[in-house]
């Protein structure tokens, strides 16, 4: 999918959050894709894309990896 959205002139920025670990990247269409990894529950993720960001803690509260 992320391959087609890059033809979008529009799209900016494309997140992608893991289901089994806690592991987000991210990537935003500045220098050709430029992409960064998170993967610790006390990251921060800037979307600079929509001037947000939101914590790790956040994205994955609820959730026992352990299961």
């Amino acid at each position: 999918k992320f391959q087609s959205y890059q033809t979008i002139p529009s799209f900016q920025e494309y997140v992608i959050v893991s289901q089994d670990e806690i592991d987000v990247k991210t990537f935003l269409r500045k220098n050709n894709w430029k992409s960064s990894s998170f993967d610790k529950i006390t990251d921060t993720i800037p979307l600079k894309s929509i001037g947000v960001e939101i914590s790790m803690n956040d994205v994955f509260d609820g959730i026992d990896f352990a299961e």
